[in-house]
């Protein structure tokens, strides 16, 4: 399976952040396989997922707009960075 919209924002973000996979395993507790397989494209994780690694990928994505917490973020915002 080619790579997905998914899987290049959040390598995107993780890069962002210097964050790596490793991070993403150790932070949240996810399964080495299960993150390299987001990151490939092969899978895209359940939206609850995806609101669990929102804090970690999009804290530079918050500096960068001058937004001063998460819940002022909006939609808009986050397509502007793409």
């Amino acid at each position: 399976m080619g790579t997905n919209q998914f899987a290049e924002m959040l390598k995107y973000y993780l890069m962002l952040n210097d964050k790596t996979q490793k991070d993403l395993v150790d932070d949240l507790g996810f399964d080495k396989s299960t993150v390299s397989s987001w990151c490939s494209g092969n899978r895209v994780p359940k939206i609850d997922v995806i609101i669990a690694i929102t804090p970690i990928i999009i804290t530079r994505a918050i500096g960068i707009t001058n937004v001063n917490a998460p819940h002022q973020l909006k939609p808009s915002m986050i397509t502007s960075l793409k």
